[in-house]
């Protein structure tokens, strides 16, 4: 996901980049639409983590907790703001109906943690789930009934709520469901099916980020989870080992015996993905902050939507070897740790 949407940040720039895969204005799905909320979902599986491990973190106390979340937030928050001070500096083209005048993605990003800690309280006595389900739900009533959707749509841009509006509504998703939903891509299809045959809210927005848009990023997002793992157990059987149920995720997982792991090693599969992959993953913050930097430093000196077809081409091939380049070089270590 990380090198696709590195990749799709400066593509789209281009003429070459088909426009059907670019963002929707207002509704609408696109490749891009989704990478967002692909994005917040798979935060929301590693934020609960340590829930899943030791349940008693619900019941901590809130101030070390806060503290924590706020501390591993910072860095990302910090890249958030310097991002708004350099693309208003330069004067970089923007689109206010994405996020909003001075928000972007890593404020999104470095807000959540802080807000997911927020709710442990609740989750005590709601499931994840179930808590999911509601702000979904609440959410969607307050588009639809409460005036929020033309707040949206209409609101002149004349305090600094009203300008980045997209950014803050957008907040209220809340994947976290996918924990105990990831088995269930059936279900969220099928109430995918029953919103668009009532054309809820006017279809799937992820500038609304409503009931349909949160309802297609979890269906599509469990449906891939469930294509790895079918894949996983196709491709890289393990006979050599003994299966044991998972005490986190309760899935029967195989543990590889010493001349299983051996095997694997020395095929270059000790971790199950391309080593590349994991590469990129090793540092994933540093890699998407230099992809940004690099999309932005391209367009400052090319006009890349003015660009041919052949001369993007040539740009998108050498950036990509210059990210994959870059990631791999650092393999070996984690260049920012917080």
């Amino acid at each position: 996901m990380l090198l696709l949407t590195s990749i799709c940040i400066l593509a789209v720039d281009f003429p070459v980049f088909p426009r059907a895969l670019a963002k929707c204005e207002t509704f609408g799905v696109s490749v891009m639409d989704l990478g967002v909320g692909s994005f917040v979902f798979s935060q929301g599986l590693v934020s609960a983590i340590p829930i899943i491990k030791n349940p008693a973190t619900l019941t901590a106390p809130m101030p070390p907790k806060l503290s924590d979340a706020l501390r591993k937030s910072l860095p990302v928050l910090i890249l958030g703001l310097l991002r708004t001070i350099s693309v208003k500096g330069a004067e970089y083209p923007e689109h206010e109906s994405e996020y909003g005048t001075h928000w972007n993605f890593f404020i999104t990003l470095g807000l959540l943690p802080v807000l997911q800690v927020l709710l442990h309280p609740i989750i005590l006595y709601l499931p994840i789930s179930m808590l999911g389900l509601i702000i979904a739900f609440s959410h969607q009533i307050a588009l639809s009934s409460g005036g929020l959707a033309s707040y949206i749509f209409h609101e002149p841009r004349v305090n600094l709520i009203s300008q980045n509006k997209e950014g803050l509504i957008s907040l209220t998703e809340n994947d976290k469901t996918a924990i105990e939903l990831c088995s269930w891509a059936v279900v969220w299809w099928v109430l995918l099916a029953v919103e668009r045959s009532i054309n809820m809210s006017g279809g799937i927005s992820r500038r609304l980020v409503n009931l349909p848009y949160v309802t297609y990023v979890a269906a599509f997002n469990t449906s891939f989870l469930l294509g790895y793992l079918i894949l996983d157990l196709v491709f890289f059987p393990s006979p050599m080992s003994k299966s044991v149920y998972s005490p986190n995720s309760g899935l029967k997982v195989q543990t590889p015996t010493r001349s299983a792991r051996s095997i694997l090693a020395g095929n270059g599969l000790g971790s199950g993905s391309p080593k590349l992959l994991d590469a990129i993953n090793k540092n994933g913050l540093v890699f998407f902050l230099v992809a940004n930097v690099t999309t932005g430093l391209v367009n400052l000196a090319i006009p890349t939507m003015y660009a041919s077809d052949s001369k993007a081409m040539v740009v998108l091939g050498v950036y990509t070897f210059w990210m994959c380049a870059g990631a791999w070089l650092c393999r070996g270590r984690r260049l920012w740790r917080f």
